[in-house]
């Protein structure tokens, strides 16, 4: 009875959070303006306009998808070779200060963006990367998130293969590139995941460090879309959606590994 309960409970919940995706993937089958209505009426005035407008008649649209494509590929060739270089060092290596360091970059993960807002500004603009896809790229690409999240994996690899590839003559950067980056491919397709969905919808960052409108992500821009606001949501939340059911037994492995619940 009480796993009965559970389960229905879990469905409820459930159906609650697809309320607001269903609600928006059904409203960009309508026609501009038509009110959302379940039954006859739905299937019979189902319409690809809103679509049709989107792509083909918004120019806009597509400039600040890209950019979001842009932003969210750059910030993860940054931030998964930097996070497996640190995970490598601190999970394989003994050096003064390891640990506080390590304690150090927790510390940073936990803060709050805002609590890093003027530092991050005031390091950009002493650097005139105010106002270019850098000043967003490179905060998120250097993100402590990841040199947190794979060394708790990397800990798990064995020792042993790793002594046995120096008694062979393998040099620890050998080690690093042929033993452990591939056997960490698991943590990486999560980490991957959990970034990019973070880069696609972050919406401070470029409002505060982005001013040109030709470089502002569609995370901040979805709400121009009048007419077309629902269609624009379905393929704002499609990209994300994709990544996430391709990765996701790598991704529910990859987090299990590194000891995150």
């Amino acid at each position: 009875m009480k796993k009965l309960i559970a389960k229905v409970i879990v469905g409820l919940a459930a159906l609650f959070c697809l309320f607001p995706f269903a609600v928006t993937l059904l409203g960009s089958f309508l026609p501009k303006g038509m009110p959302l209505t379940l039954g006859r009426e739905l299937f019979q005035s189902a319409t690809l306009d809103q679509y049709e407008e989107l792509l083909l008649r918004s120019p806009q649209y597509l400039m600040w998808f890209w950019n979001s494509v842009k932003i969210a590929v750059l910030t993860l060739l940054i931030a998964i070779p930097l996070s497996l270089m640190a995970a490598y060092g601190f999970s394989q290596f003994t050096f003064p200060g390891r640990d506080a360091l390590f304690f150090l970059y927790i510390i940073v993960m936990l803060m709050p963006f805002q609590a890093t807002l003027v530092p991050q500004y005031i390091t950009l603009n002493s650097l005139n990367l105010l106002d270019t896809l850098q000043a967003v790229v490179l905060p998120n690409g250097f993100s402590a998130f990841g040199a947190f999240l794979m060394p708790q994996f990397m800990r798990g690899i064995d020792r042993e293969i790793l002594d046995a590839a120096q008694v062979d003559g393998v040099s620890d950067v050998g080690s690093f590139f042929y033993i452990v980056v591939p056997m960490s491919r698991t943590a990486v397709s999560a980490l991957s995941v959990l970034l990019f969905i973070e880069s696609w919808s972050m919406i401070e960052q470029p409002m505060i460090f982005l001013t040109n409108q030709a470089k502002l992500p569609l995370s901040l821009y979805l709400g121009n879309l009048s007419s077309s606001l629902l269609a624009g949501g379905v393929v704002f939340f499609v990209l994300p959606l994709l990544v996430y059911l391709l990765s996701y037994d790598d991704l529910v492995e990859g987090i299990g590994h590194s000891g995150i619940k």
